[in-house]
């Protein structure tokens, strides 16, 4: 077979056996294109600028061409899954290990957990990359909320559907911010202003916000916590909700501002059922 492709090639009058046609470049000189900002979204893995490096060259239509073309898009889509798999593996390395230790395949199976994975596989599936659907997991402590959130995100990487993803649990976050308002005396490295702490919360390409409701519900922080909402919402970045309350109740602990976003694109998880995790023996089955 691969004599008949290189004898096809060798007869190929457009490539003379390379496989590749050299793109005509006209003697008239062509402006240089302004560098551009890439408007690509967060979980884009092309170029920053693909207008500025075009490809010198463009694959044959005879077999050599179609043939190497193939194993140049296998090459990089072996890399692109390398780079993924690297990014996720970063994720899991910087969570604590209660939350590395419980996955998705690992979780329990008893009938309200297969429940909650069959809700999780419907969340995964329906993802669309310009119209993301953000996720509320509502349970008690102990149930697995938070593992299965960072589970989902480190999947979402590996996938290549998300750059990058960040936990942040809200109460520590209000405290943070007022941190930064107060630097404490004894702290010998400046604290990250308000600025920068929100900047980092509203960009990222998936945030999972712990433990939302169980927090001040000051102007204040009201105000903070929507912001970082509403940014994201406005944005179309995909978040992960993580409560002890349900929708209803956790609308009396945030504003109308908040929940209008919140639940404009939302699917809700309801974990109640499931029993709690931390009060089961090591390698039981509940």
């Amino acid at each position: 077979m691969q004599g008949d492709s290189s004898t096809a090639a060798e007869a190929c009058p457009r490539c003379r056996g390379t496989g590749v046609v050299q793109r005509v470049i006209e003697d008239k000189p062509t402006p240089t294109p302004r560098a551009q900002p890439s408007q690509a979204r967060p979980w884009s893995n092309g170029p920053l600028f693909p207008d500025l490096f075009p490809d010198p060259a463009q694959w044959c239509d005879c077999a050599l061409g179609v043939e190497r073309h193939a194993e140049q898009q296998a090459r990089q889509a072996e890399e692109r899954a390398r780079k993924h798999a690297e990014r996720a593996q970063a994720f899991r390395d910087g969570l604590p290990p209660e939350y590395r230790a419980l996955t998705l395949s690992s979780y329990p199976r008893s009938l309200p957990q297969r429940r909650v994975l069959r809700e999780l596989a419907r969340w995964l599936k329906a993802i669309e990359v310009d119209n993301p659907v953000w996720l509320l997991l509502s349970g008690p402590y102990g149930v697995g909320k938070t593992a299965l959130a960072c589970s989902l995100a480190a999947h979402l990487i590996e996938r290549g559907l998300v750059r990058d993803a960040d936990h942040i649990v809200v109460p520590r976050l209000l405290r943070a911010l007022h941190e930064a308002y107060n630097p404490s005396a004894d702290d010998r490295v400046r604290p990250p202003s308000e600025a920068t702490l929100l900047r980092e919360a509203e960009t990222v390409g998936l945030l999972i916000l712990d433990e939302i409701g169980q927090h001040d519900t000051s102007d204040w922080a009201i105000q903070r916590v929507g912001q970082v909402i509403a940014e994201r919402h406005d944005q179309r970045r995909l978040t992960i909700l993580c409560t002890n309350f349900s929708v209803s109740t956790l609308a009396l602990r945030l504003s109308d501002y908040v929940m209008t976003r919140v639940t404009h694109r939302l699917q809700v998880v309801d974990m109640h059922a499931c029993p709690d995790l931390r009060q089961q023996p090591p390698g039981s089955e509940p």
